[in-house]
C-alpha cells in the first residue's frame, strides 16, 4: 500500500536530516511527506505523555505516580550522556525547579520539574549505562518517578504535535 511504502522510504531517510528538516522546511512536497510520518512519531510514542518548553518530557503511569525524562530533543542536543546527578528520593519538587543534572561529553544540563511532586524513584541502571538516555529517552532513559501533587497540572503541558511545533519553531 501506499501508506507503508511511504513508511519505508521514511526509514530511509536519515537521522540528521531528520534532525534539521521539519514538514514546513522540506523542499519538495515528497520530502515533507516523508518527513511529516517520520519526525512526530518520536515525540508521539505515547498520546499520554507530556512536554514542557525546556525539553523535558512526563507521562501519569498509574494513580499520581508519573515517570519523568528528557526528550528526543533534548539528548540530540546534548550528546553522548556520561553522568546523571539524581535527587535524594522523597525530595519535593517544583514545577519548574531542578530536579536532576545530565552531564554529557559537551556540557551540564539542568533537568526541571514538569509540576510539583516528590521524587519516588530513580532510574538506578543510568549509573551504569547513562547512554541509555541516548538510546531510548521515553524507555530505558526515564530519569525519575514522581508522585505527582497535582495529576490535572500533567494535562496542561504541551502534547505531542504542540511540542514537534515548539521544536520546529527553536530550528529558524
Amino acid at each position: 500500500s501506499e501508506k507503508s511504502r511511504e513508511r519505508e522510504r521514511s526509514s530511509m531517510l536519515p537521522t540528521l536530516a531528520r534532525r534539521v528538516l521539519t514538514p514546513s522546511t522540506a523542499s519538495s512536497p515528497l520530502l515533507s511527506r516523508l518527513l511529516a510520518t517520520t519526525v512526530l512519531p518520536r515525540f508521539a510514542s505515547s498520546s499520554n505523555r507530556r512536554f514542557t518548553k525546556n525539553h523535558e518530557w512526563i507521562e501519569m503511569s498509574s494513580g499520581k505516580t508519573a515517570i519523568m525524562g528528557i526528550s528526543e530533543y533534548a539528548q540530540e542536543q546534548l550528546g553522548d550522556v556520561v553522568f546523571v546527578d539524581f535527587p535524594a528520593l522523597g525530595k519535593q519538587v517544583k514545577a519548574k525547579g531542578v530536579v536532576a543534572v545530565v552531564e554529557s561529553v559537551k556540557t551540564a544540563a539542568d533537568v526541571y520539574a514538569p509540576v510539583d511532586g516528590k521524587v519516588t524513584e530513580v532510574n538506578t541502571q543510568l549509573k551504569d549505562t547513562p547512554d541509555s538516555i541516548n538510546t531510548s529517552p521515553y524507555g530505558a532513559g526515564w530519569l525519575v518517578k514522581l508522585e505527582v501533587d497535582n495529576p490535572a497540572a500533567v494535562e496542561k503541558l504541551m502534547n505531542a504535535e504542540e511540542y514537534e511545533k515548539h521544536c520546529a519553531s527553536q530550528a529558524h
